[in-house]
């Protein structure tokens, strides 16, 4: 059977590539949500560059001055962390909302500290899942048993802190790592137990292949596909799949007359721009093109790796919200027919996927999604990880090693990146970087990238 670790992060900044994780808290549960083994809080020494953004020190408390006290250098506190994940096979690797936040900032942790970033979510049987989509999902499909709350338009809040307190459960110390972690224990049970064949239903759908088998059964009386996801529900139509981009949809979302005929301008909008156009501007809203205004590109995007929650139209509850919704979906899919042909729009989609790319990195820390990892690379890495195991590691030391596989493995161009990595890790705060001149390379580009960062924030 599965067991799960359920994790959290609390971070400098929310910039999942820059920013570095200050504290890790997690736990190991089994499948009946008790905890089994030893929880593990982490801390992590910060680089002297480094200057997290305040607005986050406010939220978690936690200071550069305690990681220094309580930390680990951030190579051994990469290695703890994928340790944790990865001793036991079959293990669901999982938080709230972490798919999108904490996940991007491990993955790009362990590929400063020349860690595989994506094995401990796949290999020997693990996998990833996200609590906060099924919540959403409970919230919107099966809300009985569960105590929701309210923000001041109305609108349903997922906050995790707010969540608990509404449902008893106590969460003393919100945004604390660990305490954020139980939250997220005491809410899975109550889910599962209010709501079970939900959870089920959600737990299986984290499995691409799953995601997978969904789509491949679907018939038209099954349509449109249901989607729940931080913009609430969503009522979409399959259009394509792209290997390296994702699950493609047209969104024909709308819950009154006012969003219907703003659905229309979008979808006649969608017909008019050049593919170009509507990559550029495919999560923006209200955008001025050459004196017209496009309200929003109607196409929603997602990998089936990405632990999506997708359902027929058949789940929805009969209440007249979503009888309307899909009155509104069958209207719009009319209403695109008339614009523009099925072979014309799916023609154009392949265009859009084409301009959407990674934005160029400024720095070699960004570039993680910008090409797949070589397998010189590969082979680099592991032989400096084995470096990392050494008490102490001098420049001069990494740079022989590196040399070596330099020349045994033919890292080059692209590869160089890895040094880089290396210089910015673990040796920013050593006198020898001011002898090779790395200092004015390395080290001042960054901190005046966060300087400039924390300016902006504060509205300088």
């Amino acid at each position: 059977m599965s067991s799960f670790v359920i994790y959290d992060l609390e971070t400098g900044g929310l910039d999942s590539k820059m920013d570095r994780i200050m504290q890790f808290a997690g736990a190991r549960v089994d499948e009946n949500l008790n905890i089994i083994g030893e929880p593990s809080v982490l801390y992590c020494k910060m680089p002297h560059f480094y200057i997290p953004s305040q607005k986050a020190i406010d939220v978690t408390g936690i200071t550069v001055e305690e990681c220094e006290k309580k930390g680990l250098p951030e190579y051994a506190f990469a290695r703890e962390i994928h340790k944790f994940f990865t001793e036991e096979n079959d293990t669901v690797i999982m938080g709230y909302n972490n798919i999108k936040f904490d996940d991007e900032f491990s993955r790009h942790l362990f590929y400063r500290n020349y860690i595989p970033p994506y094995n401990h979510t796949f290999a020997n049987g693990n996998s990833r899942w996200d609590f906060i989509n099924l919540i959403r999902a409970t919230y919107a499909l099966r809300p009985e048993g569960i105590n929701w709350v309210f923000d001041e338009e109305g609108k349903p809040s997922f906050k995790l802190d707010r969540l608990t307190i509404a449902n008893g459960i106590e969460h003393e110390n919100a945004h604390d790592a660990m305490a954020d972690v139980y939250a997220t224990i005491e809410m899975m049970r109550l889910v599962k137990e209010k709501q079970p064949r939900l959870f089920e239903y959600a737990f299986n759908m984290r499995k691409a292949k799953n995601v997978e088998g969904f789509f491949n059964s679907l018939n038209d009386s099954d349509l449109p596909v249901v989607s729940v996801t931080g913009k609430g529900v969503r009522l979409l139509y399959p259009l394509a799949l792209s290997k390296e981009k994702g699950r493609v949809f047209l969104n024909l979302t709308a819950k009154n007359e006012e969003e219907f005929q703003r659905a229309k301008e979008a979808i006649y909008s969608f017909a008019c721009f050049n593919p170009k156009t509507l990559a550029e501007n495919l999560f923006k809203t209200d955008v001025n093109v050459g004196g017209n205004v496009l309200p929003y590109v109607p196409l929603s995007i997602a990998r089936d790796n990405s632990c999506p929650f997708y359902a027929k139209s058949s789940t929805l509850p009969p209440t007249e919200e979503y009888k309307a919704m899909k009155e509104y979906f069958y209207k719009l899919m009319e209403y695109l027919k008339s614009v523009i042909s099925m072979p014309e729009l799916k023609d154009k989609v392949n265009k859009i996927l084409l301009h959407l790319n990674f934005e160029p990195a400024s720095f070699v820390e960004q570039e993680l999604y910008n090409g797949f990892i070589s397998e010189s690379e590969d082979m680099t890495n592991l032989k400096l990880r084995n470096v990392l195991r050494e008490n102490e590691v001098s420049v001069e030391r990494f740079i022989d090693i590196f040399n070596q596989c330099r020349a045994n493995n033919g890292v080059s161009g692209r590869g160089e990146r890895l040094f880089e990595l290396f210089s910015t890790t673990h040796f920013f705060d050593r006198p020898e970087l001011f002898k090779s001149g790395m200092f004015e390379k390395i080290i001042e580009p960054r901190k005046a990238f966060y300087l400039e960062r924390n300016k902006l924030e504060k509205g300088e």
